[in-house]
């Protein structure tokens, strides 16, 4: 009179078991069970590969029923671990949030059910515009060539642009690498005036 029942859940979801004696429900029956996926989980949205640093990061992770069974670790660039911030927005979402403050390379891992989730890990590049060096600077003549030097190897990896221009007219300007991140800036002034210097910024690849 002993028997073991076996089922294959098809998806993630509530199974009803019902088992009755002579048409009758047994002591305990219906009973309800949660069957996870945990293939389901993955991370939605669109992941920022190189961030600013001091500002606050989040991506969505999908298809979690219990945030008890989701956990998640950054490892930033000295190898420090810190454990972000968890937030369930939905029954089956929730927002994960973290903020970076080291220059380099973040390692982000999410695990669901102790596997890894779709989409993890994966790495964040940080950069700090703030740390980008002008210097040599210096008044010249009109229609003769001036320089001045940008020094972006302490900024993290980015592109590096930059425009010149008087009177709201661009000035052409051409970029010598110096190496390490370094560049030498070469233009000629058209008339006797204050130059702008404009577009230091970081996004992406470090390029000229």
């Amino acid at each position: 009179g002993h028997y073991v029942v076996s089922f294959l859940p098809n998806k993630q979801d509530t199974y009803v078991i019902d088992v009755r004696f002579n048409q009758e429900c047994v002591p305990g029956c219906p009973k309800k069970v949660f069957v996870k996926d945990v293939n389901s989980a993955k991370v939605t949205g669109v992941l920022m590969e190189n961030v600013l640093v001091g500002i606050s990061q989040s991506f969505q992770v999908d298809g979690i029923y219990n945030l008890a069974d989701l956990s998640a670790r950054i490892v930033a660039p000295s190898e420090q671990e810190f454990v972000p911030k968890i937030i369930q927005t939905n029954s089956t979402e929730c927002r994960i949030e973290w903020q970076p403050y080291e220059l380099g390379t973040y390692l982000v891992q999410v695990t669901y059910c102790d596997r890894l989730v779709k989409g993890t890990p994966f790495k964040v590049k940080t950069y700090d515009p703030k740390r980008v060096v002008v210097y040599n600077l210096k008044d010249g003549l009109a229609f003769k060539p001036n320089t001045f030097c940008v020094d972006a190897g302490q900024a993290g990896e980015g592109s590096l642009e930059i425009g010149i221009s008087c009177n709201g007219h661009y000035i052409p300007n051409q970029v010598k690498p110096l190496g390490n991140s370094k560049f030498e800036v070469h233009f000629l002034p058209q008339e006797a005036t204050a130059v702008s210097y404009t577009h230091l910024t970081l996004p992406t690849n470090r390029e000229v």
